[in-house]
């Protein structure tokens, strides 16, 4: 099975992908703090999107 899909992802949209990836880290970090400093619905909200597009991406269904 062809587990590799980002080649099969247009160039331009390829480049998008790596961009979100390496900034997704530092974004989910300062939140995390965020979320032990100031715990409200909307911090604990995006914390769950940002760990789940980075989930996505590692295990390379996006």
């Amino acid at each position: 099975m062809f587990r590799n899909r980002r080649f099969r992802i247009p160039p331009e949209y390829r480049e998008y992908l790596i961009i979100i990836e390496k900034s997704l880290v530092p974004i989910t970090i300062v939140q995390i703090v965020r979320a032990i400093l100031f715990p409200s619905l909307l911090d604990i909200v995006l914390l769950g999107i940002f760990i789940g597009v980075y989930m996505l991406i590692y295990l390379d269904l996006i």
